[in-house]
């Protein structure tokens, strides 16, 4: 797997089984999102934080991992993706130390000075229900769109056939006048 290094700890660790992405685009896409993510969280939090003293265990066990994060299943599946540890690291969930546990060093800042990064929730780290709510939002929003669309033709459309009718009222009317003028009275 992808050997990730921190540039100011120099402390290093494998990602583990090398990561395969979906089938389409949109599934690569987001896969590598999440692969992406994933290095950010090794690079910038595990390998820097002390808490994190068994870095090197967490690796992804699985080819899938990333893909599978990226669909929602750290949440819908978290006793096999988190808690068995098979893709603890693409749920970015790497076991840590109690803080009572870490040993700190000289060269470490005062206790209550440093605050470790926290890791934001990226967009794409969404369960399948949000995907699924977001969609059906999405369409009713669309749905609703068209129907005004529709509501705002006909409108049009009526004040057309009005126009329409008043125009031909008016010409009907001024020929049935004409027509009566030539008729012939016996």
């Amino acid at each position: 797997g992808l050997l990730v290094v921190n540039p100011d700890t120099q402390r290093q660790t494998s990602m583990g089984v090398r990561q395969v992405t979906g089938d389409n685009q949109y599934e690569r896409s987001q896969t590598q999102q999440k692969i992406d993510g994933m290095v950010l969280y090794l690079r910038d939090i595990v390998l820097v934080d002390r808490r994190y003293a068994a870095y090197g265990a967490c690796k992804n066990q699985h080819e899938s991992c990333a893909f599978w994060a990226s669909r929602g299943e750290c949440s819908m599946n978290a006793q096999y993706m988190v808690k068995e540890g098979n893709c603890a690291l693409a749920c970015l969930e790497c076991p840590r130390l109690p803080d009572s546990h870490v040993i700190r060093l000289p060269e470490d800042k005062e206790e209550g000075t440093h605050t470790p990064r926290t890791y934001p929730k990226m967009p794409h780290d969404k369960t399948q229900r949000e995907r699924d709510t977001e969609r059906f939002e999405e369409r009713k929003r669309k749905r609703i769109e068209q129907e005004k669309e529709e509501a705002r033709r006909k409108v049009l459309q009526k004040q057309k056939d009005d126009e329409y009718r008043r125009r031909t009222a008016h010409l009907t009317e001024k020929y049935d006048r004409q027509a009566v003028g030539h008729m012939y009275v016996e």
